[in-house]
């Protein structure tokens, strides 16, 4: 329910997937739960499967490993994600916002 008290409504198929949440239709790659378009926007892929893009200027990039390596929007890194021997995310890095006629230094 939407905080206004709306009702949400969602429907299912027969896999368990999400077809869609009354507003937004969701299309899924066949005989997978990977997400392949919703609402119009169609998602890339890379030959491993890993989502690339999805046509809004977001970017993704992944490492050997299948990792989530970098964001990036309309062609900017925003962030950066570092990983250990154990495939756990150690820690990331994200570009730092700057107010109109500051310093320069991060906020």
């Amino acid at each position: 329910m939407y905080g206004n008290g709306e009702a949400i409504g969602h429907d299912y198929g027969q896999s368990g997937n999400r077809l869609n949440n009354g507003s937004n239709a969701y299309a899924y790659v066949a005989n997978s739960n990977r997400m392949d378009a919703r609402k119009g926007i169609t998602l890339s892929r890379d030959a491993a499967g890993n989502h690339t893009s999805n046509g809004l200027g977001q970017t993704y990039a992944w490492d050997g490993h299948g990792h989530l390596s970098q964001f990036s929007l309309n062609g900017v890194q925003k962030a950066t994600y570092f990983y250990n021997y154990q495939h756990q995310r150690t820690h990331k890095t994200q570009e730092r916002l700057h107010r109109a006629g500051d310093n320069g230094l991060p906020l």
